[in-house]
Formats: structure tokens, sequence, C-alpha cells
């Protein structure tokens, strides 16, 4: 929670400049915060959007952001990715010009309209691993690892508790079977080929909580050899 919250408020103070460019309404300029404040996510997201209206208070009280006054935007979007958009659509007509979702599907979802529409998003711990590349991804910004990054800390972690060398040893991953879930599949890929360790790719599919009720044959099924 804690990084989390770091992340979104370092987004809000760095992101500034690249807002300050856009057009805002008057001498405000918004930053809208689209969060599960309903399902999912609720025992942070509170926290994260009062401490972000705190920051903003401290900042206005000490004149701004390159003169104008900082508005935060709050709409919930339940950690769907359909509400995600409409938030989107909605904070974009009332002149709001940096987004940030703490959500990985609406992000995903949200990200060809963010390129299209030149308004900048943040990604604070969610989003798309791919997304790090600026030069294609211009309008979004990542704040902290990604899907991607963790993985390879995760291999790397491996390869130091084994004296430098993974080569013939087996890992598993066992992942939730949806988009983002996949999302460190690449990179494991590519690490085992390099590295030279035997990969098995486990899928969870939704709900994931029905997982452990799974059969003895079932069970077995999942088994490398």
């Amino acid at each position: 929670m804690k990084r989390s919250l770091l992340s979104t408020l370092a987004g809000l103070a760095l992101l500034a400049g690249a807002a300050g460019a856009q057009a805002q309404t008057g001498n405000t300029m918004k930053f809208g915060l689209c969060y599960d404040l309903s399902k999912a996510y609720t025992f942070v997201t509170p926290q994260i959007v009062q401490a972000a209206k705190d920051y903003a208070t401290l900042l206005n009280a000490k004149g701004g952001i390159e003169g104008k006054q900082i508005e935060i935007v709050v709409q919930d979007h339940g950690n769907e990715p359909q509400r995600g958009i409409e938030c989107y659509e909605k904070l974009k007509r009332e002149g709001v010009m940096v987004f940030d979702y703490l959500s990985t599907p609406v992000s995903r979802a949200v990200l060809p309209r963010h390129m299209a529409d030149g308004n900048v998003m943040l990604q604070s711990f969610v989003g798309r691993g791919d997304a790090v590349d600026g030069d294609v991804f211009k309008w979004v910004f990542p704040i902290g690892p990604t899907y991607w990054g963790q993985m390879a800390n995760n291999i790397q972690y491996i390869k130091n508790v084994n004296k430098g060398s993974i080569k013939g040893k087996k890992i598993a991953f066992i992942y939730p079977d949806y988009a983002f879930g996949r999302e460190p599949i690449p990179v494991l890929k590519t690490l085992a080929e390099k590295e030279g360790f035997e990969l098995g790719l486990f899928p969870n599919p939704m709900p994931g909580r029905d997982q452990p009720r799974c059969g003895r044959r079932s069970a077995a099924s999942t088994r490398t050899t």
C-alpha cells in the first residue's frame, strides 16, 4: 500500500509538466483518479485518494503547479474495464488530462484511447509491461516496477540463491489465466532459454479460489515429469 501511495503521489508531481502543456480549464489543473472504490481494492484505494487530495491541498497552499491550482477528480470503476472506459470519457469531457486507474484490466482497456487522444496515463504498479517503451507508448508513464521487471527480479533472486546458476532447474509459474496474469510469460520463456532452466506454465482459471477443490486426477495432470 505504501509503495502504491507513493507512486501515485510522485506521479502527480512528475507529470505536472506534461499536463501543463495541455489546455486546462481556467486556472485549474485536473488530475483524474478512476479507481476501484467498491469491489476488489477497497482496502487501499480510499487511503490513496485521501492522500492525493491532501497532497494537492499542500501544493495549492504553496501556489499550485506553474501557478495553477490542482483539482483531484475521483470516480469509481469497480475494477471493470467498460466502467473504466466510461470514467475516462466522462472525466476527459470535464477537462482532466492526467489519469491514474490502479487496475491492470482497466489500464489495458483504456490505453488505446490515451494513445489516440494524447492524454497522460499513469501506470502505478499496474498495466502493460511493454509500456515502458516510451517511443511507442508516448502517453503512458510507468511508475514503479512492471510485471516484466518483477518477474526478471524473481528469476535473478532464484539464481542468486543457487550460487549463480539455474541451468537444469525446474521453475513453475502458476498464473491467473487472463491478460495481466500472462504478462510475465514472454520474459520467463526468454530467460529459460538464456539461463537453461526448465519452465512449467500452469494457468489458474478464474475464479482462482476454486482451484483447491480440484480432484486428485486434475491435480495430477499439472505435474511435470
